[in-house]
């Protein structure tokens, strides 16, 4: 086992090979791929569960269509869908609710050094919802107790539409009619 560390090198392919002594000895017909290195300029959404499993968009530069190209939650790595060079999505692993610093790979091994930072929350949870039902013509008030809410612009209930009123260890659903 040899390893190389890959010289500053114009953008583009290079034959490999290797020399001893200053004498050629191998040439193997593989090719090594110089690129751009990765940029990320922005991800959204910017926080998401602590249990993981937010799908994140990562806008940047220089994102390689390849097998090998990851998204770095802190020392996480997770495999990344190719959108175009300068839009990938990934999968947020589980972390402890803290900010995490994302990272861009094309090859596995070398990170961007352009990150972004992820918000993991504590995982909120529905203990009851009051009432539990109400007429098809909508209007009613439904107050969700549980723990660990925050507020957010996104925050809803799912298969409802609603804006959030009030905000405690409980908050009120306005639904529209």
């Amino acid at each position: 086992l040899l390893f190389c560390v890959a010289p500053e090198h114009v953008v583009g392919d290079t034959t490999f090979g290797l020399k001893f002594s200053g004498t050629v000895t191998s040439t193997t017909g593989l090719v090594f791929t110089f690129y751009e290195s990765p940029r990320v300029y922005s991800i959204y959404p910017s926080s998401g569960s602590e249990l993981g499993g937010t799908t994140l968009t990562i806008r940047g530069e220089h994102f390689l269509q390849s097998s090998d190209l990851r998204c770095r939650f802190d020392a996480t790595s997770t495999h990344a869908s190719w959108i175009d060079s300068t839009e990938i999505r990934c999968d947020v692993p589980p972390h402890p609710p803290t900010s995490a610093t994302v990272a861009v790979s094309n090859n596995v091994v070398d990170f961007s050094a352009d990150v972004a930072r992820f918000e993991y929350e504590l995982f909120a949870s529905v203990i009851d919802v009051k009432p539990s039902r109400g007429p098809q013509t909508g209007g009613t008030k439904v107050t969700v107790h549980g723990t660990n809410f925050r507020f957010s612009s996104a925050l809803r209930c799912l298969g409802l539409r609603s804006g959030v009123r009030t905000l405690s260890s409980f908050f009120v659903m306005d639904f529209p009619n």
